[in-house]
């Protein structure tokens, strides 16, 4: 069910640091424009009281719920906040070192909980708009959530949680809340390290996971625009959700880290182990708006030392130079747009001790794997009615349409064989069913070698390599260079599909 509720949740703090600006702030503007925020989001903040003592003013008792209960029953509580007027028109605010919002769902439960370590935030106005400057020594946020889950093993309902904490050492930042038609909310952070626990139940698979980690130099940049037509508590469906874009939603989100080490603990009755995984600087960003949807991602290259007592050899040693990622995606309206989805796992290996597993003999060559697809082209989907006819049973209204596919790289290489691939195909939906025409070539260097290699380790039983090397052989024609094969692959105006002319559909 699609809750954007959540998003309301999610902006709790938010909602905290938002008003109207003025030449010169005071407490009173400031917790009046909270107020309004609150309003805005479908919440109330109350106190249950207010001083003013000369410059300070004093909140207790300050609660935080949903104005009108959409079932989800959020509702936070800060002990105390203070507030100074400053000379320069700035105010500096004071929180409670902690304070926790439950979360609960049905017979779920959960909470929310946020602690600091001399956390300071001073109110400023800035050009017509609010910002709020922040520095401390940590800010931490930790959520536990428990919940029932049907076992595994068919005996039942169980006790299932995931309990996670995230602490930012010696953050900083600036925060700024630019009123108008269409209201601009943006965040510059930084921060020494990000160290995170995951402890996780799930007997839905048996399983046990304790994971942690710590990514150094941490950089976040996040942007917001909410149309002035419309609260965040009124997006209910995804219909809502597809015209708050169309009105001028958008989010964005940048990130980058230095350094990053993981390790993992996990328990099933599959498969148990143990791991440590290390990860050179990377960066990732996330943004949508009425044009469509992205995921990017780059990260240097990447250790992982993993051990099992269901390994045959005491561990699995493994190194990747790098890895890329660029999804793109519409999301609103019938007009086509550009789409991509481009991954990228460069230079994979694996130790000796792991191939010798299967390959004693040293027969197939060690090279690197890798694999890389990137496909672009042009789309047309309204994520909102493929949500909202994920809960009816019912087809989308209006249905995705693909216009163009291109291949713009397919590249497999693994134990000395390398599989390439290009193309482009348009596509007629005119009668509901895409209907490709274009074509495609693929190339394939090594091939038969790795099929005798994997005959020759006892991987590959040789009638099933017969079989292998025949649709080679129909669907492939023999290259100018030993041990390499073409194939193209046409998809025709008259409805068939052609491999190297001959038609096989």
């Amino acid at each position: 069910m699609f809750h954007a509720k959540t998003l309301a949740t999610a902006g709790l703090m938010a909602a905290l640091m938002t008003g109207t600006a003025h030449a010169a702030l005071t407490a009173d503007q400031i917790w009046a424009g909270w107020q309004e925020s609150a309003a805005t989001a479908g919440l109330s903040l109350v106190a249950e009281s207010k001083t003013t003592d000369g410059d300070v003013t004093t909140l207790t008792g300050i609660t935080i719920k949903e104005a009108v209960s959409s079932g989800l029953d959020i509702e936070g509580s800060i002990a105390e906040i203070t507030m100074t007027n400053g000379a320069d028109g700035a105010v500096t605010i004071a929180f409670a070192p902690a304070f926790t919002v439950p979360l609960p769902f049905g017979t779920e439960e959960g909470t929310f909980t946020v602690t600091h370590d001399n956390m300071t935030l001073t109110a400023r106005e800035a050009d017509g708009g609010t910002a709020y400057d922040y520095t401390g020594n940590s800010l931490t946020i930790a959520t536990d959530f428990a919940y029932q889950a049907d076992a595994l093993d068919g005996s039942g309902p169980q006790d299932a949680s995931v309990d996670a904490t995230f602490s930012f050492v010696n953050p900083v930042g600036t925060y700024t809340d630019m009123p108008g038609t269409n209201r601009k909310i943006n965040i510059v952070h930084a921060s020494d390290s990000l160290d995170y626990t995951m402890v996780k139940v799930d007997p839905t698979m048996g399983t046990n996971t304790d994971q942690d980690g710590s990514l150094s130099d941490v950089k976040l940049t996040y942007a917001m625009t909410l149309p002035g037509s419309l609260r965040i508590s009124e997006i209910e469906s995804g219909a809502d959700f597809s015209r708050a874009l169309t009105e001028g939603l958008t989010i964005g989100l940048q990130m980058s880290q230095g350094v990053t080490e993981q390790t993992i603990k996990a328990e099933d009755m599959f498969l148990s182990y143990e791991a440590k995984l290390s990860y050179q600087p990377g960066s990732g960003s996330f943004a949508i708006d009425k044009t469509g949807g992205r995921i990017e991602a780059t990260n240097g290259a990447m250790v992982a030392d993993i051990t099992s007592p269901s390994f045959p050899f005491p561990a699995l040693h493994m190194e990747m130079s790098g890895l890329a990622m660029d999804f793109r995606m519409p999301l609103t309206g019938t007009d086509a747009v550009p789409f991509r989805y481009m991954i990228k796992l460069n230079d994979l290996t694996v130790n000796e001790e792991a191939w010798a597993v299967v390959d004693p003999g040293t027969v197939l060559p060690r090279d690197p794997a890798t694999i890389a697809l990137d496909l672009t082209g042009m789309a047309a989907m309204d994520l909102g009615a493929v949500m909202d006819s994920s809960e009816t049973g019912g087809a989308p209204n209006p249905l995705p349409s693909i216009e163009t596919l291109d291949i713009a790289d397919l590249k497999l290489a693994v134990a000395g064989a390398l599989m390439t691939g290009t193309g482009a195909f348009t596509f007629d939906n005119a009668t509901g069913t895409p209907m490709p025409r274009g074509a495609a070539d693929v190339s394939l260097t090594g091939g038969n070698a790795l099929i005798d290699g994997l005959v020759a380790i006892g991987v590959l039983p040789e009638e099933q390599a017969a079989s292998a090397r025949m649709m080679m052989s129909m669907f492939m024609t023999p290259g100018a260079d030993a041990d390499t094969m073409t194939s193209k692959i046409e998809a025709r105006d008259d409805g068939g599909i052609y491999v190297n002319g001959q038609r096989v559909q």
